[in-house]
């Protein structure tokens, strides 16, 4: 009996030790965060970890967006997965992307939260496949848009169900960070470069001539970042006024020519620097 008693729990420890949770993380570039510019695109993996030996079948979990505008383009299942087989349930599926995710666009998507822009991905092992253990999950191909509103975003995996054919794996979700930068040159934060009407030029000179204000003016946006035209490093100087000009006249015909804006933009330098005085 007492060597019975010392096998089960022998036993029991290996089992223990074979078969624990799952993690499920959301990762670009095998890292937690990212950063990307407006107009890029980037792959995220879905990549499950596990502290035992664990396996499953199934896999349903959906992706939370903190906010809305990023485009979705392709999800790729790995081996033994099928991409786009009949066991493939995502929502959206490849057959209806790209898309653009917001709350109506993916509104009929499963949600314990009906106002927020989820991914639902839902996929089932052939019969005939081995059971998934670790590593990549599910490749997804997103973009983000000219004109996305600049800063942090956070995305979430939720798991649902992670099943071996005996029972549901546990399986925690955790987060990914995407930061997405203000576009060079604009210096009013309208998540793009207003030549047509030039709209960033008076707070460029602003930030030149008169920081405080700037920053009072427009909060959250680093001048140094936006305004570092000519990408020196050393932030928002006299030396980005020309640099500006151009990157204004490279994007429109309809502002005045080189010579003249960089007149414009020096005279308003100028005459706030009297104002000053």
């Amino acid at each position: 009996m007492k060597y019975t008693s010392v096998i089960l729990v022998c036993l029991l420890a290996v089992a223990a030790s074979a078969y624990g949770d799952y993690t499920l993380w959301p990762k670009v570039g095998g890292a937690s965060s990212a950063t990307v510019n407006q107009g890029d695109m980037f792959v995220m993996e879905l990549v499950l970890t596990s502290d035992g030996a664990d396996t499953h079948s199934s896999a349903i979990f959906t992706l939370e967006f903190e906010k809305p505008g990023l485009i979705y383009n392709f999800n790729g299942w790995v081996i033994p997965y099928d991409i786009d087989g009949i066991d493939n349930a995502s929502e959206p599926g490849n057959a209806d992307l790209p898309v653009t995710g917001d709350v109506d666009t993916w509104s009929d998507i499963p949600s314990e939260d009906p106002g927020s822009i989820d991914i639902y991905l839902e996929n089932f092992v052939p019969q005939d496949g081995e059971d998934f253990t670790t590593g990549a999950l599910v490749v997804l191909s997103m973009t983000v848009p000219i004109g996305f509103s600049p800063g942090e975003m956070t995305i979430t995996a939720v798991p649902d169900t992670f099943d071996n054919g005996w029972g549901s794996v546990t399986t925690i979700g955790e987060s990914f960070t995407l930061d997405v930068p203000y576009q060079l040159g604009d210096m009013n934060g309208s998540n793009g470069l207003d030549e047509p009407n030039g709209n960033d030029i008076n707070p460029f000179v602003m930030a030149l001539v008169d920081r405080p204000a700037y920053e009072a003016a427009y909060p959250g946006i680093d001048a140094d970042i936006v305004g570092d035209i000519n990408q020196m490093g050393d932030g928002l100087n006299g030396n980005d006024i020309h640099p500006f000009v151009d990157l204004l006249v490279g994007g429109s015909q309809a502002i005045p020519e080189p010579a003249t804006l960089a007149l414009l933009v020096v005279g308003a330098c100028l005459s706030l620097l009297r104002r000053r005085k």
